[in-house]
């Protein structure tokens, strides 16, 4: 499977493709516990975090960092919604503690948001409400193997701000997306053509105009090939693909239209949560930082001890820079 992940800055819509069939068997599956990557009834986490070395990278040239588990104090109620969290843990207390009430769904009851969801197999809306008032609708429709065909989303007032399409022709599956500012002109359009056979992703990146301005070719974790018009500024899209219980690869273009590529691996485990590694790579394919993770696990999976380290490129060596260690309760 290839999860394909978009992250655009100003935009406040991110666009989540799956692009295989996962067992939805797990009945915390979609909470925020199982999002962050805890395994079984976590009740508490706690985790205290020591520097052990200087980082030896200067800050400009810092552009992966570490892996972070979010608050290090959360609480998860029975259904697996965060209910308290505290921004710092000192002398083993979490501090500045703020608190939440969460129906069975998930919502924040004190939020003023409340999300609605109503449909079948073949349809499904999706509206999300702000002190009563209307704050986003999202329209989905599903082929008969149960996957969105189409995705739109509207603002407040009702106007399209995005759309989604994808044609599945297996073993390639096609998806273009597009979204739009509120008087309804073209902000973003990009395609892509993954074949999952041969594991190989195509993508497309266009401008307002809808002009083509980039593309690349990616197999395996490999880049094979990329090009970008000469007049494009760059700062396009960040994407993610998931090649589940294997890797994750992700691509951004920089303000100079530079296209670096990310390696993490998590052999064995669904998601790009806790990896073992991150490796970032010019568009050359020279390797220009690396983090390791080493972890050890309690029963259910979860890890109660990490170490970080990071390569130091003047004298080819890692360098462990912190220790993570988390306490954890269970139901």
């Amino acid at each position: 499977m290839k999860r394909l992940r978009f992250s655009l800055g100003a935009l406040l819509v991110a666009a989540v493709l799956i692009l295989a069939a996962r067992a939805q068997d797990d009945s915390d599956e979609g909470t925020e516990r199982k999002n962050m990557g805890y395994n079984g009834p976590v009740h508490t986490s706690l985790t205290v975090s020591t520097e052990v070395n200087a980082d030896p990278r200067k800050p400009e040239e810092r552009h992966i960092f570490y892996e972070t588990s979010g608050s290090p104090w959360l609480v998860f109620d029975r259904n697996g919604w965060i209910v308290e969290s505290a921004p710092q843990v000192v002398d083993g207390k979490p501090k500045g503690v703020t608190t939440k009430q969460r129906d069975a769904d998930g919502n924040d009851l004190g939020s003023g948001f409340r999300t609605e969801s109503e449909g079948n197999c073949d349809r499904r809306e999706t509206t999300t409400f702000h002190n009563s008032q209307l704050f986003s609708h999202e329209i989905q429709n599903f082929n008969e193997g149960g996957w969105d065909d189409t995705t739109e989303i509207f603002d407040d007032e009702g106007h399209r701000t995005g759309e989604t399409t994808t044609t599945y022709l297996p073993p390639v599956t096609f998806a273009e997306s597009r979204f739009y500012t509120p008087d309804g002109q073209l902000q973003d359009h990009w395609e892509y053509r993954n074949n999952d056979k041969a594991n190989r992703i195509d993508f497309f990146l266009y401008d307002s105009s809808d002009h083509l301005v980039a593309t690349y070719t990616a197999v395996g974790e490999d880049l094979v090939s990329q090009w970008h018009d000469p007049q494009w500024k760059g700062g396009g899209p960040t994407n993610d693909w998931n090649h589940r219980l294997h890797s994750s690869v992700i691509f951004s273009f920089d303000e100079h239209a530079e296209l670096y590529r990310t390696v993490e691996h998590h052999e064995g485990r669904e998601g790009s949560i806790d990896p073992d590694d991150a490796l970032m790579y010019d568009s050359n394919g020279n390797l220009l930082e690396k983090i390791l993770y080493k972890y050890v696990r309690d029963g259910h999976g979860n890890w109660t001890s990490r170490s970080v380290q990071v390569w130091d490129a003047k004298t080819n060596s890692m360098i462990e820079v912190r220790r993570d260690t988390r306490t954890l309760t269970y139901y």
